[in-house]
């Protein structure tokens, strides 16, 4: 929730978080959509933050509001942990670490490539699934041969995608397997009717 008030109007709104571990690290910025410049407002901010890659980290926040002549202020600062997405299959939930780990250390990324490749050396985990097997080994090469700065970002989100085709794909799985056994059921329970 915010509150928020000025004599000139209050032009913009946004929250600013900093990785508390990284307060260095570039802050993550979100708009907070106003109706017009009033001279107050107030309202609740509510983003789905569950897919960012500092999910589950604890982050700084503050609110900066600007008038309608420039001048700047500042909430004071708050600490939280931002929500995260929590993963059944274990496959998913070690590959989020892992991204993860590298909101918190992009620096560490051959570390990051080898625990890719610890999960790709388990490949019954993932069912032998060469799609998943292909993603993991390409996700490492990325870390350990990439060398601009979105490298870690571009990583971070095909491990997102690849931690949620594994958690959905399992459910599908689940799905799948449960319409199988209503069947068999609905199939003996016929056979043995009169």
């Amino acid at each position: 929730p915010w509150r928020t008030g000025d004599d000139y109007g209050v032009a913009s709104l946004q929250a600013e978080l900093r990785l508390h571990d990284r307060p260095g690290a570039g802050p993550l910025i979100l708009p907070i959509p106003l109706d017009g410049a009033p001279r107050s407002a107030h309202g609740a901010l509510t983003q789905d933050l569950t897919s960012h890659p500092w999910a589950g980290l604890p982050v700084i926040a503050r609110l900066v509001a600007k008038d309608a002549i420039g001048q700047a202020g500042h909430s004071d600062d708050a600490e939280l942990t931002l929500p995260e997405r929590q993963f059944h299959n274990p496959v998913a939930a070690a590959v989020a670490a892992v991204r993860k780990a590298l909101s918190l250390h992009p620096e560490e990324r051959a570390g990051a490539a080898s625990s890719l490749d610890a999960i790709a050396g388990a490949p019954e985990a993932f069912d032998n699934s060469a799609p998943v097997f292909l993603n993991l080994e390409g996700a490492a090469a990325l870390l350990r041969l990439g060398r601009a700065p979105e490298t870690v970002p571009q990583a971070q989100a095909r491990l997102w995608q690849l931690a949620l085709a594994l958690e959905e794909g399992d459910a599908e799985r689940t799905e799948k397997a449960l319409a199988a056994a209503e069947k068999a059921l609905q199939d003996a329970l016929q056979k043995n009717q009169p």
